[in-house]
């Protein structure tokens, strides 16, 4: 740490930052992995409705679609489907 302190204010403002990036970036990376796990379990548990056997692959449109469609109903707010 007393190396720190011996160098130009310059060089201690950048490793600062550089720190400050990395920390960020950690964070960041930790709530990506949790919103992925997040992402594929509602693709496990809508499996058999939004897999299109045709195209070999995920409906994501419609998926997240009834996603945004059901916290709408959890959070109470009026919904434009009828």
């Amino acid at each position: 740490m007393e190396i720190f302190k011996e160098l130009p204010l310059g060089i201690q403002e950048m490793i600062y930052e550089k720190v400050i990036f990395e920390q960020k970036m950690e964070t960041i990376q930790e709530i990506q992995k949790l919103l992925k796990k997040d992402v594929k379990e509602e693709l496990e548990r809508y499996q058999g409705v939004f897999w299109c056997y045709d195209q070999e692959r995920w409906c994501m449109d419609t998926l997240f679609f009834t996603l945004r469609y059901e916290r709408r109903m959890e959070q109470g707010f009026p919904s434009f489907i009828i």
